[in-house]
Formats: structure tokens, C-alpha cells, sequence
């Protein structure tokens, strides 16, 4: 085999038995020890989901002086392929060391997995030597540079290589922007959004983000009316109908909702969690079942935190049965909001509430049990801000229950207990606590007697 029939060889390469026949050819001509051909090798290797990683390995350790092109391959493989930004960093210290010149293909890659691993330390290392090879002009470089700082949360070095930059692309832009935004720096987002030469919509969909992050739905809104009529994907739709849930306007953003399945957008999972969560607030059983169906016809409704949304709805309206049936089919993320403090109070909650709600015999007002030990198993801490959330949302959801009032009851120090354990809290004649029962519904706290007026 010649290096010139190389090429050809692997195009036509189809199976695993084929690369292994072109393997041992340019072995027993000795043309694997070509530089050129051991890098054709590696790189159809490595991009190749016929041939294991293994074969890219060996074929690499065999070469005694790999080129720039093999070591920028390899170290890609690893990060890229193996998810493994450790060792990619570790072959890049390595050719090094080996008196090897990188080119400005090299340093994008051992920066993307620094930014992976979040670390500044290296990261800064890194820059360094960029500066020394001479390749700091690179736009690519830079602006992987700038992706690396603002992941580490070095915006004010992400700036400056921005502003140092002699040119910037459209990915310089949305870079630094994307920093800011991931900072929640409203004041430098909309300075570089305003100072961009042309705004595009992915640019348009982080300020959507971030405005609705910070509360500011005019402003969210004003960004949406000018992409729609350029060039409005899903994400932009998605993006303002959670800014209007976020921000507790749930009839805004089931309205919008609507506008956009009869504009024919394609429907994601992140915007049917968005409408869930909007008709939870409102407690709308109706909209949220038209939702679960069309969950179900786009193939989205076994997403966990979908799931959970819909038994934290049917739960909060009163029903069970269908929480409980949804709880069934599995997929339930346990930890959503027992003992993890959030905005969703997750699917125990949900069917605490909602078993609260069609209960007979309880007492105008509600008595809620919460431990110490934050942690599965047991109900968070109540000194964490989740204890306001959970005293607002009972606030919002008993009313509609028959409830008068609400009063969160604090029990310190109640340790994680077995199956239907019969717990003694700090006042006997008030509750007893029931946790890591069999079904969902059995972790209750429940009455043993009404609770006078005068203990609240």
C-alpha cells in the first residue's frame, strides 16, 4: 500500500473488518510509520464510530515523532470522544515536552477543557503560553479565551481580551455576551447587546433569559417583538414563555403559549415544563391536561422534569389519582425539592398538597411538618429560604381548598425514621409523622386532633 491509495482506502472503508484489512497493510509495508499516514489513521479512527478508541490509541503510541495535526487529534478524541478534558490536558503537557511546536489549531482545545473543568488556574497557564507561541491574534483563540474566562467567572478578563481583540465575529459577540448573561450583569449585557453590529437571535435569546431572570418582563418583551419579525426560532418562544411563568404572569404566558403552536413552532419539553408550571400557579387542571396530550404527541412526556411538574399540577388541583398514576409509570426524580431547596417543590410536595386539599376532617388550618436534616428522607431545613416558598405556595393553593388560613409549624431536630415509625414531636396532641412509607401518599403529616385556634 502507498500513501496516495491511503486516502482512497479509508473512503471506501464501511466496517470494522475493512479499517482492520487497511490497518495491517500499511503495518506490514511499513507505511505506518509515515507521518502522514499514521495521521490519516488517527483521524478516521477517531471519527469513526467503526473503530474503538483502542485502535487510535496504538496507532498513536506507535509513532516515535507525531505531528501537530495527530497530537491536536488525539488530544480532541479524548476531550471530545472519551469526555475525559483530564488526560487531554495531560497529552498537551506532554507534547510539550517533546520539544513539539503547537499551532493555533493546539490551543483550543486544551482551553475548551479547562472551561470544562471550570479552571481558572490552568486556564491562566494556558493563556500564557498562547501569548508566548505567538497566538493570541487567532480569533478562534480568542475567542475560547473569552468562553474560558466567562465560565470561570473572570469577566472582567473576558472584557479585555474582547477589547484587545483586532477582530470580532459574530462568535466574539454572543461569547462575552453569553458571560454577562451567565453573571446576571444586566447593565454590561445590554451595554454589548446595544453595541453589537448585528443582532442575531441567539444574542436576542440570552437577553430574553436574563431579563427574565431579573423581572424585567417589559424589557423581555420588547427583545421578543423585535425578533419575531426577523428571525424567531423555538428557543426565543421558549424563552419568553418562561420569563412569564418565572415572573408569575401564567395567563401571559399561556396566551403566548397558544400563539405559538398556531404559528406551527415545534414544541420542546422546556416549554411544555414552562405552561405546566404557569397552570400549577393558577391551578388551571384543564389547560394542563391539553398540555400532558400534547406532551404525549411530540414524544416529550417521560422527561423527568416534566414528570415532575405534571404530579406537582395534578397534585396541586386536587388530582391524586392522576399524580399518583404518573408517580407509577416511573422516572420520578426523588430528590426534586425533598431536602434540595428550588423553585419546584417537587412531586411529594405536590401529592402532600393535593391530599391535603380532598381530605375530610382536617382542620381550617394547615399544619406543616418540617426536620432539620436536609437530606432524602427527610423535609428540609427550616431555616433555608425554601421554608418561605413552601409557606407561599401553601398560601396559594389551600384557599382553593375550602382552607381559611395557613400556619407553617416548625418541629427542630426530627431525625430520618423507618417505615411508618410513630414519631413523638415537641407537642404529641398535634401530629404524628409518617415518612419512607410505601406510596408517596402515606408521607403525610396528619392531624391526631383539631388544633385550637390559640396554638397558632
Amino acid at each position: 500500500m502507498k500513501v496516495w491509495t491511503l486516502d482512497a482506502a479509508l473512503q471506501r472503508c464501511q466496517w470494522p473488518r475493512h479499517f482492520r484489512e487497511i490497518l495491517s497493510q500499511t503495518i506490514l509495508t511499513g507505511l505506518i510509520s509515515d507521518p502522514y499516514a499514521a495521521s490519516r489513521l488517527i483521524n478516521f479512527s477517531t471519527r469513526s464510530a467503526l473503530v474503538p478508541f483502542d485502535y487510535s490509541l496504538r496507532i498513536f503510541n506507535h509513532l516515535h515523532n507525531p505531528n501537530p495535526f495527530t497530537w491536536n487529534t488525539i488530544m480532541r478524541a479524548h476531550f471530545e470522544l472519551q469526555n475525559n478534558p483530564h488526560q487531554a490536558i495531560t497529552l498537551y503537557k506532554l507534547f510539550l515536552a517533546k520539544h513539539a511546536k503547537p499551532d493555533n489549531y493546539t490551543y483550543p482545545i486544551p482551553l475548551q477543557c479547562c472551561a470544562a473543568r471550570v479552571s481558572d488556574f490552568e486556564g491562566r497557564e494556558l493563556h500564557a503560553h498562547v501569548v508566548r507561541f505567538g497566538f493570541h491574534q487567532d480569533v478562534y483563540v480568542r475567542n475560547t479565551l473569552i468562553n474560558l474566562y466567562a465560565i470561570c467567572g473572570r469577566m472582567s478578563s473576558a472584557r479585555q481580551v474582547f477589547e484587545e481583540s483586532p477582530v470580532w465575529d459574530l462568535v466574539s459577540w454572543n461569547t462575552v455576551l453569553a458571560g454577562y448573561v451567565q453573571a446576571g450583569n444586566v447593565k454590561e449585557a445590554e451595554r454589548v447587546y446595544r453595541g453589537m453590529p448585528e443582532r442575531n437571535t441567539i444574542a436576542s435569546n440570552s437577553m430574553i433569559v436574563l431579563f427574565g431572570r431579573k423581572g424585567c418582563v417589559e424589557k423581555a418583551r420588547r427583545i421578543f417583538d423585535e425578533v419575531r419579525w426577523r428571525d424567531m426560532d423555538m428557543v426565543s418562544w421558549s424563552a419568553m414563555v418562561s420569563c412569564y411563568e418565572q415572573n408569575e404572569m401564567c395567563e401571559e404566558a399561556l396566551v403566548l403559549f397558544v400563539e405559538m403552536k398556531a404559528s406551527g413552532v415545534t414544541v420542546d419539553e422546556i416549554v411544555v415544563v414552562s405552561v405546566v408550571s404557569a397552570c400549577s400557579r393558577i391551578l388551571n387542571a384543564e389547560m394542563g391536561r391539553l398540555v400532558h396530550g400534547l406532551a404525549a404527541k411530540v414524544g416529550v412526556e417521560d422527561y423527568v422534569s416534566l414528570k415532575n411538574a405534571l404530579i406537582h399540577l395534578y397534585s396541586s388541583c386536587g388530582e391524586i389519582v392522576d399524580a399518583q398514576r404518573i408517580f407509577d409509570d416511573g422516572g420520578v426524580s426523588w430528590t426534586n425539592g425533598i431536602g434540595f431547596p428550588g423553585k419546584e417543590q417537587g412531586w411529594l410536595l405536590g401529592l402532600v398538597l393535593g391530599f391535603l386539599l380532598v381530605q375530610e376532617g382536617l382542620d381550617k388550618r394547615v399544619v406543616f411538618l418540617e426536620s432539620d436534616e436536609a437530606k432524602v428522607g427527610s423535609l428540609p431545613n427550616p431555616r433555608s429560604r425554601w421554608k418561605e416558598e413552601t409557606e407561599s405556595t401553601f398560601e396559594t393553593i389551600c384557599p382553593a381548598g375550602g382552607f381559611d388560613s395557613v400556619k407553617v409549624c416548625t418541629v427542630s431536630s426530627l431525625p430520618v425514621i423507618e417505615a411508618n415509625q410513630d414519631l413523638q414531636p415537641a407537642d404529641p396532641e398535634v401530629m404524628t409523622f409518617y415518612q419512607l412509607s410505601r406510596t408517596p401518599i402515606d408521607r403525610l403529616c396528619t392531624l391526631k386532633k383539631p388544633v385550637p385556634a390559640s396554638s397558632f
